[in-house]
């Protein structure tokens, strides 16, 4: 990951305040912020990195704050505004307020789901559902924000009525960290894949009996599981592999987990409405076909039939699959126009490009004026 200098000083000085090295506090925070840092009208920074050499992990805020709080005042200080993940706690909240008053930057709270409608099958369900003192400090931390950074149209809907803006900035990929040699397919051995995190026993319940099916139709097939998932079908062509590795190295580690087709299972919810496409973007990328439950995150970026697949039932999985899985060619023209559309739509230059230039004009009119100076340290 990139230093940031600190004895740069012009361009628009942009805090991330992330939770912890977790994989979505690297896309939504630490990767934008790398990438912003070659941009001469940007100088962000974050908070895990020397020479404050400040655990990554906030999650910890609420236990210890005294430990936090030095550090990131410091941080805070250099700043022309804050974008924040919520750390869901009343003394991050209490934090966030008191450098509002004392130093009078603007804050904006980064968001990636659904803050609203946490499932009951979600593990944190009792400590982040309805009515629980997170929620309460959660939301109140957004609608104290001066903006909200979302990853998707459906998030900004929820939040149509906040008083102030709503950004939708999408999930995107470094090209640089998924460069690795397209597999070859052995038709001897074919794997259908899936690698996620904890709680979606739900989400991989839908495609059990069609896994269950192909399994029993074609004896080259082969279906792995990755990470937090859960032994779904009982069967010796069914592998399910625990490993946790840091999200720098996740990319290599998906490349060889030997996929030749991805699914993305997803129950239809209004909280997983609001999810994003990063599964399919991560497969895609890969130059992997995939087929993905026809909601929200994968409906309205996969073209049906012609960078991916997707499904609703059981026999719409079972047939997608099977096309895959049987007709070679129409899986290498969808994976080639998955990935062509995962690196021109979604790749971090452009996003990130978007992304400067919103916060720029966002930072001018927080400031009344459009001509603010960028060039020097701000106070």
């Amino acid at each position: 990951m990139q230093k940031i200098d600190f004895s740069k000083e012009k361009g628009l000085k942009v805090l991330f305040i992330h939770l912890s090295n977790a994989p979505i506090s690297f896309y939504r925070m630490v990767q934008f912020a790398d990438e912003m840092a070659g941009y001469e009208d940007m100088y962000p920074f974050y908070n895990n990195f020397n020479p404050f050499e400040q655990e990554a992990d906030l999650k910890n805020f609420e236990v210890n704050p005294e430990k936090f709080t030095l550090p990131l005042n410091a941080l805070v200080q250099q700043a022309d505004l804050i974008i924040a993940q919520t750390v869901h706690g009343y003394k991050f909240l209490d934090f966030l307020k008191m450098m509002k008053d004392l130093y009078g930057k603007p804050i904006l709270t980064e968001l990636d789901d659904d803050p609203l409608n946490i499932s009951y099958e979600n593990p944190g369900f009792e400590k982040l559902g309805p009515e629980s003192e997170i929620q309460e400090y959660t939301l109140e931390q957004i609608y104290s924000s001066d903006a909200l950074i979302v990853s998707t149209e459906h998030l900004k809907n929820l939040f149509i009525n906040h008083p102030k803006k709503v950004f939708v900035i999408p999930n995107c990929l470094n090209e640089n960290l998924w460069k690795f040699e397209k597999k070859q397919r052995n038709e001897k051995e074919i794997v259908i894949g899936w690698s996620g995190a904890n709680g979606h026993l739900k989400d991989l319940n839908i495609v059990k009996g069609a896994i269950e099916k192909i399994l029993e139709k074609y004896e080259n097939v082969k279906v792995k599981f990755i990470g937090g998932g859960t032994r779904l079908v009982n069967h010796k062509r069914f592998e399910m592999l625990y490993k946790m590795v840091p999200i720098i190295e996740y990319p290599k580690f998906l490349a060889e987990a030997g996929f030749d087709i991805g699914i993305a299972p997803l129950w239809d919810s209004e909280f997983n409405r609001s999810k994003s496409n990063l599964r399919y973007l991560e497969y895609s990328i890969l130059n992997l076909p995939s087929v993905c439950s026809r909601v929200e995150p994968y409906k309205k970026t996969i073209l049906d039939g012609v960078d991916g697949y997707l499904a609703s039932t059981q026999k719409e999985w079972i047939d997608k699959l099977s096309i895959l899985i049987e007709d070679k060619n129409k899986a290498e023209e969808i994976s080639n126009k998955a990935f062509v559309k995962v690196t021109t739509e979604y790749n971090l230059k452009s996003i990130s490009r978007k992304y400067a230039d919103i916060l720029k004009e966002f930072y001018g009119n927080y400031k009344g004026s459009q001509n603010v100076n960028l060039q020097t340290t701000s106070g």
